[in-house]
């Protein structure tokens, strides 16, 4: 009788977010299938063919398929997941004032690297607008020079920081590349 060698094999793909999704189906002679991976919150289809599993939002797992045939024989097969969340370090690249409506200042940060989230801070200023986002208003209570600082990072953990001052209720020259001597 001529018995289908047993070979253990598998491809995953990310399928969104922390999601992984193997497949098995170039496993050869196998009646039984058992995946397993550290690292992951939650696994569907443990025994099966075809498994998704879920995990952290950033990072590079491993992922095992243990395979068996009627006769007891076994194999196994181990693979890295495709990396899941961008691990590159956010760049901020600009920090600017969008508007500015007297005691009332609107600054947009952007960067690069896509990062997931902002905190910004300055000192004597009330953020009243946008928490956690690339866009944000402070109120002040009074005119002058104030120093703040951003931060941006991604799931990964990565940040970066950027310190930067601006003049508030100052006056504001329409066209400050013309000189009116």
């Amino acid at each position: 009788i001529d018995v289908e060698p047993l070979d253990a094999d598998f491809d995953c793909e990310l399928i969104g977010g922390g999601t992984v999704r193997c497949d098995a189906s170039d496993t050869t002679g196998a009646t039984s299938y058992s995946w397993s991976a550290p690292g992951a919150r939650s696994i569907d289809g443990a025994s099966a063919l075809v498994a998704t599993f879920d995990f952290p939002p950033c990072g590079r797992f491993t992922i095992t398929l243990d395979v068996a045939n009627d006769r007891g024989d076994t194999d196994s097969k181990t693979r890295r997941t495709p990396p899941i969340g961008d691990e590159r370090t956010p760049e901020i690249r600009d920090v600017r004032v969008e508007s500015s409506n007297g005691l009332e200042v609107t600054l947009r940060g952007s960067a690069r690297h896509d990062p997931d989230s902002w905190s910004w801070t300055i000192d004597g200023g009330e953020l009243i607008a946008g928490t956690g986002s690339r866009e944000v208003t402070f109120r002040f209570a009074e005119a002058g020079e104030y120093r703040g600082s951003v931060s941006a990072s991604n799931v990964c953990g990565t940040s970066d920081v950027e310190v930067f001052t601006i003049d508030v209720g100052g006056a504001v020259d329409p066209d400050p590349e013309e000189d009116d001597d």
